[in-house]
């Protein structure tokens, strides 16, 4: 959050400077140029399919509720929840309203955090760890891996991650029978503008969609969005998974129920929305 807001500021700077400046023009001029050198070795294509591994399909209509924060911090995710159920929470930051609101759903969660000492408005069946989650185990950080041998598998298990772009290596580190331990996966997931990271993404989109759909993306409107090859990408997506083999309530209302349930991270900002159906 804290960088985010950082970002804000200078984003609000920096359009202070160009009005007072009149550069706009300028800008608006040689911005299609900046960003064709910079992505010259990306094909339209590379772009395309990542954005359609995220795609909602339009014929898929679950039962959707938000849980969390009216603005950052809060998620949609499927209604189906049991008290048998195990959250494995990556990531926690000054804002832990989603997993208050989910602990009265489910068995207990488990949280991890190596950046602050304790979580806000912490239930009774929380665990938390003064630990992070990297794809190896090192110093302060565990694997997801290890975490989830921990857990009986007579627990069906939740993933929500937010981690600042580790949960790219995370996600690759795991197999396909780990993965398929966790009925839903909620994550902001970051650096989709960056070509780095595009093989990675890829990689980790295919593996998950083998046995997940994507029920909801929303583009975090903290971040930024960037025109390459002529499409608009966003810097940060939040994106909800359901594993295929969930018997979910169904909806007819998926397209105007996802509308109402969105939110603006921002709320200071416009939301361009992204791919909401």
């Amino acid at each position: 959050m804290l960088y985010f807001m950082k970002l804000n500021f200078k984003r609000k700077l920096a359009y202070k400077m160009i009005k007072q400046l009149h550069i706009s023009e300028l800008i608006r001029r040689l911005y299609p140029v900046a960003m064709d050198v910079k992505f010259e070795n990306v094909s339209q294509n590379q772009i395309i399919e990542i954005m359609r591994f995220i795609k909602v399909k339009t014929d898929q209509s679950f039962q959707l509720i938000r849980l969390g924060s009216l603005y950052d911090g809060g998620y949609l995710v499927v209604d189906d929840f049991s008290r048998r159920d195990v959250l494995v929470s990556l990531g926690i930051g000054n804002n832990a309203d989603f997993e208050y609101n989910i602990s009265k759903k489910i068995e207990r969660i488990i949280a991890f955090d190596h950046t602050v000492d304790s979580i806000p408005n912490m239930s009774g069946n929380t665990q938390f760890n003064k630990l992070g989650v990297k794809a190896e185990s090192v110093n302060e950080f565990v694997t997801l891996s290890s975490i989830i041998s921990d857990i009986p598998e007579v627990n069906d298990l939740l993933l929500k991650i937010d981690i600042e772009g580790s949960e790219w290596e995370v996600l690759d580190s795991m197999s396909n029978k780990e993965l398929t331990r966790f009925r839903q996966i909620i994550g902001e997931f970051h650096g989709f503008n960056e070509e780095a990271n595009f093989e990675t993404i890829n990689r980790v989109l295919a593996k998950i969609l083998q046995n997940f759909v994507v029920v909801r993306t929303h583009a975090n409107n903290w971040g930024r969005y960037d025109i390459i090859k002529r499409i608009a990408v966003p810097d940060v997506i939040e994106i909800s998974f359901l594993r295929k083999d969930t018997q979910a309530v169904f909806t007819n209302e998926v397209k105007n129920q996802k509308v109402v349930l969105n939110s603006r991270n921002n709320p200071s900002d416009l939301d361009l929305g992204f791919n909401l159906v």
